[in-house]
């Protein structure tokens, strides 16, 4: 159900909720299954430039399905973000309250309960008509919550610089999740395959944190051997631990999408090398997907 008053939405029941970059709360769009939410929200948009949204949510329906064990969390949670457009870019603040249950099939669920905070200040300038520079911080700090028997106080942050060149682009960055031996700064609502390698790796944070200092390069281009349009994007991921000294491995991404009147294709592959990190393998993934519009 959706209501709507003036500046204000309300959405009550099965609903996606996407916040930000998509790093604390995401929808994680490319699976078959998307993660949906049980959940009251607010979305308030009367002030010029403000958004405030708050949401309460019971239920988290999860990729793996509603057959697998794994296949949702329960629990009082409350989400709550204020952004603010400026001209130079959007400041966001955010407070993420997560009160998981001790559900079977999921015993590692509880451990989740967090109450996470920060703030984020992302966007991009014009230098000339052709050249664009791009900037983003983000950085939050974290905390056991609720039923939660772990007890921890962990920190995150995230830095990127990029520049666009007409149809090129070269991003690079560093995110840093803390550990303390026990527990690594988890997102359990983050569209995942996003951070951190497409190869999935580290969906959940090593113990003793994780650093990815990482590069992507992106071309675009139209009309090429009869496409309509050809997009290609090449990243590099080099992965250590945060709190000791401990070589994580590395990673090799690379996506081409095509487009070609109303179909949409893509082919992307993940090469991931392993470190000193005994659970994580040697792996490569490879995936097709093809899409008709109409």
């Amino acid at each position: 159900m959706n209501i709507s008053i003036p500046g204000t939405t309300l959405t009550l029941g099965r609903q996606r909720i996407t916040l930000d970059d998509q790093r604390f709360v995401g929808n994680v769009g490319w699976r078959q299954n998307e993660q949906t939410f049980d959940a009251f929200r607010v979305v308030n948009k009367s002030v010029k430039g403000l958004v405030l949204d708050a949401a309460y949510f019971d239920r988290v329906n999860r990729v793996f399905g509603p057959d697998s064990p794994q296949g949702h969390y329960e629990g009082d949670s409350v989400l709550l973000n204020a952004s603010y457009q400026t001209k130079i870019g959007k400041i966001a603040a955010f407070n993420y309250l997560l009160d998981f249950e001790n559900l079977v099939g999921v015993p590692a669920a509880v451990r989740d309960s967090t109450n996470t905070y920060g703030v984020r200040f992302t966007g991009d300038r014009a230098v000339t008509d052709k050249v664009k520079i791009g900037y983003t911080g983000s950085y939050a700090m974290q905390e056991d919550y609720a039923d939660n028997p772990l007890t921890f106080d962990l920190d995150y942050y995230n830095v990127e610089g990029s520049v666009t060149v007409k149809q090129y682009g070269l991003a690079v960055g560093i995110e840093n999740m803390e550990g303390n031996g026990v527990k690594g700064f988890t997102t359990p609502l983050a569209t995942l395959h996003k951070f951190q390698g497409w190869a999935d790796k580290f969906l959940a944070t090593p113990a003793n944190g994780i650093v990815d200092d990482y590069v992507n390069l992106s071309g675009t281009f139209k009309a090429v051997g009869g496409l309509d349009s050809l997009a290609i994007v090449v990243g590099y991921h080099d992965y250590e631990a945060e709190r000791i000294d401990a070589d994580y491995g590395s990673e090799i991404n690379l996506s081409v999408a095509a487009k070609y009147k109303k179909i949409n294709a893509m082919l992307k592959y993940a090469d991931y090398e392993e470190g000193v990190l005994a659970s994580a393998r040697n792996t490569q993934k490879l995936w097709m997907q093809f899409e008709f519009v109409w």
